[in-house]
Formats: C-alpha cells, structure tokens, sequence
C-alpha cells in the first residue's frame, strides 16, 4: 500500500477556475466543508500520535513545525494575500497538520487528510490567506506538538479542535457566513 497514489477527491462543480484578472473564486460553502472535515479527522490524529509515535516520528513532527516557523519568519507579506504571497507558508503549515497525520500511524486517515489537502487546495489557500493569524496558528501548533511529544494524547486532541474551531470561527466571520456549526 505504501507506493500507491493518493487520487484526489473528485468534485462536481468545481468552482476554482480562474475568474476575472486570474483571481480564483470564492466557493464559501466548500470551504466550510472543508474545515468541517479537518475538524472532524484532525483532532482524532493529535490523539493517536500522541498514543503512537515514536522518537523518530517525533522529531519528524518538530522538524516540520520547525520549516512553519522559519519560513512564517522569513516571509515579507506582497499585500496580496489571495495569491502566491502566502504560498510557501501554506505549504510548510500543510506539511505539519499532514506531518501530523503521518505519525498517527493510520494510513487510511492520513491518505483521506492528504486526498482533502490536494483536492481543496485553492479553498485550503483561502481558508490560510482568511485566517491571517499566523502568529496564533504557529503558538497552537507549538501546543500542539508539546502536547504529542508529552504523550497527553486528550490534550493534543483538545488543542487541535479548539485550533481548527478558531480557524472555522475567523474564517466565517470573514467570509460574512455565520458559523451554525
């Protein structure tokens, strides 16, 4: 199973195509879908890493959050925080909720994580470029990963669903949507 690619989620009605000027559009809903999902997956990987890795898978999961901070660090924001500007911040995020996910030891859910991650892109871009709270997204992952690394497997999942229901909390209130959920 190991060397199998992960297929992208199909999607009917993808609204992602360029738009006017080469700008993506805004599809508000499957935005929230998304979140919806990464609330509902995430904080069930938090805890189970924290049950399951090992020093190794640890230090993999530091060394990601470690490229989050470095690149969040290096970055001199464009003004256009829609397009390219945040592109390798919103990798390097991705890549420790996935790093995350990888070290949980469930390779169906973090196939599912990374098959969501591909096939929402543009939507995961507008979610990091809505959000903008960079400094509070990389202090909830640092609590986060201390929380992996101590073993405190209801911490880690707590600190994860509070961290991805503060992204849905913003991100709606950005997106004028209110959040029922």
């Amino acid at each position: 199973m190991a060397g199998l690619p992960v297929r992208p989620v199909e999607r009917p009605g993808l609204t992602g195509e360029p738009a006017n000027h080469g700008q993506l559009r805004l599809d508000r809903q499957a935005i929230l879908d998304l979140l919806e999902a990464r609330e509902l997956i995430e904080p069930h990987l938090a805890q189970t890493a924290a049950r399951r890795a090992d020093p190794a898978q640890l230090a993999e999961l530091a060394t990601s959050l470690d490229r989050v901070t470095t690149v969040a660090g290096d970055r001199k924001p464009t003004g256009d925080r829609a397009t390219g500007d945040l592109a390798t911040g919103e990798l390097a995020t991705g890549n420790f909720h996935q790093a995350l996910a990888r070290v949980a030891g469930n390779q169906a859910l973090a196939r599912v994580l990374e098959s969501l991650m591909a096939s929402y892109d543009q939507e995961q871009r507008h979610i990091l470029a809505l959000y903008g709270e960079r400094d509070t997204d990389q202090q909830a992952h640092r609590e986060i990963l201390a929380a992996v690394c101590g073993r405190r497997a209801v911490r880690a999942r707590r600190l994860m669903r509070e961290h991805l229901h503060d992204v849905r909390t913003v991100v709606s209130a950005a997106l004028g949507v209110p959040d029922l959920r």
